[in-house]
């Protein structure tokens, strides 16, 4: 029993203090998505990691790739190369 719904509540579920709301199998209150991460919406909560991820993978490598590509191979020396990898690491 949920004192504050006062609702019977299913077995696993908590109350998000957030949403105020009675979440079955309650997992987490993401402030990402905007909602807790339950039953219901998990599936759609995974396939929001995995575009996020895919996007990140692709904005890294379009900056290598403009980076590698401002700067002729020929030239790197130690300094370019310095300025890449920065600029790479800035990006994370």
């Amino acid at each position: 029993y949920c004192a504050t719904c006062n609702l019977q509540k299913p077995p696993r579920s908590k109350h998000c203090s957030a949403c105020d709301n009675c979440v079955d199998r309650f997992d987490h209150h993401c402030p990402w998505v905007g909602n807790c991460i339950g039953r219901r919406n998990y599936r759609t909560f995974v396939f929001f990691l995995a575009a996020v991820s895919l996007l990140d993978a692709a904005l890294t490598a379009f900056a290598v790739l403009f980076l590698v590509g401002k700067y002729e191979l020929d030239e790197l020396d130690f300094r370019n190369t310095v300025v890449i990898v920065a600029a790479i690491l800035f990006v994370y």
